[in-house]
């Protein structure tokens, strides 16, 4: 017997990891979306520019329907359906932070940070899909709601997180 049970059979191990996945998805929505633009703004970046890394940075997320018929056709089934496009994701992801890291001025390299953001959202919109999809499969419909609600509420506590944070960091 496995010591962690399947998310289809553990009702706390299924919203517990569909929510942790939301909350990575808030803490980039929090960090990029909301603390850095703050950032940029007291800084004297232009408007313009501002808007230019918003857009930048959410573009990737308008494209998840094009991962969708990839994650269906390819699978890795020795791990599931979806958790190898899910660790891809988060990985992804984390090596898309991992890079915003070494930008010792970020103000100085826009270019450079924001091309690191925008390949670490493509990922992160990878796993925010394959979430969705393992949602539908191992959470039964009467959870879906509450899942759905933990999902929603997992990201507004990231951005939450990542916000303040970041606030602090940055000033």
């Amino acid at each position: 017997m496995p010591l962690i049970p399947a998310l289809s059979e553990s009702r706390a191990l299924r919203l517990t990891t569909v929510t942790a996945m939301y909350v990575a998805q808030g803490l980039q929505i929090g960090l990029l979306i909301v603390a850095f633009p703050a950032y940029m703004a007291a800084h004297g970046v232009s408007p313009i520019v501002i808007g230019g890394w918003i857009g930048a940075l959410t573009l990737p997320w308008t494209l998840k329907l094009l991962y969708a018929p990839l994650m269906e056709r390819y699978t890795f089934l020795p791990m599931g359906r979806r958790r190898p496009w899910m660790l891809l994701g988060t990985l992804g992801g984390a090596a898309g932070y991992a890079a915003m890291a070494l930008v010792s001025e970020p103000l100085g390299h826009l270019g450079l940070l924001t091309t690191f953001m925008v390949c670490g959202s493509l990922f992160l919109a990878l796993q925010d899909i394959a979430t969705d999809a393992l949602t539908i499969d191992v959470v039964p419909l009467d959870e879906q709601a509450r899942a759905n609600g933990l999902m929603w509420g997992g990201k507004t506590l990231g951005g939450a997180i990542a916000a303040a944070g970041a606030a602090l960091l940055l000033r």
